[in-house]
């Protein structure tokens, strides 16, 4: 991640606590190019007019997305750093945006119609995703409370690119952000930094904070959910009139078992809207602590509804999820929800079609989770570079004490990486590698090595 869109998104620690009044300067404008949108800025950003022209070089092929090419560029621009930072454009807008003061809007209003009109034709995602400040903002943040974010604040689609920032395997004091966001703009395709997969999160935009932890001594993750906003900047989320779902006998046998500690629902041909009715009673089930969905094929859309319940459950410590087909992007979700919750155990993923990329995931959320002990991940397909990837997280991780990768493809290529965990892990206690693709030589090196350090290793 370069260091301009680190500079991005550590903007979001200017957002304040305040509820300010409506922004209604760009409403009355009409819309004009980008060189007139800019020309009332010329005397409040230093070589605006200069920056604006390298934006429209840089878009004047035909933009995609259905954009002019002024829309295009008004969000090129917006990507622009200047040097030093502080005198970038999105600085000095989103300063703007925030005060109490809405004249200071005044000579930004015909850009803002611009880049608005631009990011409103983009299509809106709805997905989780990611922003991190090099601060403790944890105490603007309380749980059940509701923000607005007033200014354009940046956020990224992968935890992965907080990672390659250091936000989450570096030092010093930190916030990440996890954001179900309704109405984020990915703009990689008129952004100054294509690479990067920013989203914007609109001006104006209402979150609910759902849940926060300390996930390290100096590491606090935030999750925010976006609700409903009247706020002309964040239009309505809309609601699709449909019948809702019933499943009577699903209904009926999560009554008998809501006051359980272990429930079952093996084998039950579980199909989405039956696993968001027992992901609903997740949430607030307080008796439940071993959940079994095993044998379900309930794929990423089931993990994802399990995924959100997981955010403010607080009671369950294991987790059934054997051959269910959740895949690299189920597996993902699974992870983001452990970024945030302190409570679950022991989590069982067998047989669901996890490659490395799957494991990358896990291997972030490793990093920072203090409460999981045992990983089954037996019968997937991590291989080597999932191998690999698991290490990185298990570097930092104080707390697991079981992980299970029988026939998992590893080879021979991991043997290295394998014996960093001996030497650098010291609460791993068991390490199970039957069934992978080892020689006899690299099985009896590995044992000799684990009988040096606190984990046993099992190849039978």
């Amino acid at each position: 991640m370069s260091f301009y869109t680190i500079q991005r998104l550590s903007d979001i620690q200017n957002e304040s606590d305040r509820m300010l009044s409506p922004i209604d300067a760009y409403l009355k404008c009409s819309i004009l190019t980008l060189d007139f949108s800019v020309k009332p800025l010329e005397s409040l950003i230093p070589d605006i007019t200069h920056n604006a022209r390298i934006a429209k070089e840089r878009t004047k092929q035909y933009p995609v997305d259905g954009l002019t090419q002024d829309e295009s560029a008004a969000i090129y621009l917006y990507t622009m750093e200047w040097k030093p930072s502080k005198q970038s454009l999105y600085f000095y807008l989103n300063n703007a945006l925030r005060a109490q003061n809405r004249r200071l809007l005044t000579p930004y209003a015909a850009y803002l119609k611009l880049i608005l009109s631009g990011l409103q034709k983009l299509p809106s995602i709805a997905e989780n995703v990611w922003s991190g400040v090099e601060a403790d903002l944890s105490s603007r943040y309380r749980v059940g409370s509701t923000i607005v974010w007033w200014g354009l604040n940046t956020c990224v689609k992968s935890p992965q690119m907080l990672e390659s920032a250091e936000f989450l395997s570096g030092n010093g004091t930190r916030t990440i952000f996890t954001i179900e966001c309704r109405s984020g703009k990915q703009i990689r395709q008129h952004s100054y930094f294509p690479e990067e997969d920013e989203v914007l999160i609109m001006p104006g935009t209402l979150f609910e904070v759902r849940a926060e932890t300390n996930a390290a001594p100096d590491l606090h993750v935030i999750h925010l959910k976006q609700v409903e906003s009247k706020c002309p900047f964040a239009p309505p989320h809309p609601s699709h009139m449909r019948k809702p779902y019933h499943n009577s006998e699903l209904e009926n046998l999560i009554h008998h078992k809501a006051s359980v500690q272990f429930a079952e629902f093996r084998d039950k041909s579980l199909n989405n809207e039956d696993v968001d009715i027992i992901a609903s009673e997740l949430v607030k089930n307080t008796y439940w602590q071993d959940l079994s969905l095993c044998e379900n094929s309930i794929g990423s859309v089931g993990a994802a509804s399990l995924s959100k319940a997981l955010l403010t459950n607080s009671t369950l410590k294991q987790l059934r999820l054997v051959n269910n087909g959740l895949g690299d992007e189920g597996v993902e979700y699974i992870a983001l929800a452990l970024h945030v919750n302190t409570t679950l155990e022991c989590l069982y993923m067998q047989g669901n079609k996890i490659s490395s990329t799957g494991t990358m995931k896990l291997s972030v959320m490793l990093k920072i989770n203090k409460s999981l002990t045992y990983i089954h991940l037996s019968d997937n397909n991590i291989g080597d570079d999932g191998m690999a990837a698991l290490v990185k997280g298990l570097r930092l991780n104080k707390t697991l004490k079981h992980l299970d990768l029988t026939k998992n493809n590893i080879t021979n290529r991991s043997a290295e990486v394998i014996e960093e965990i001996f030497s650098q892990n010291q609460t791993l206690l068991f390490l199970k590698l039957s069934e992978n693709l080892f020689s006899n030589e690299i099985i009896f090196t590995l044992s000799q090595t684990a009988e040096q350090s606190n984990t046993c290793v099992y190849f039978t």
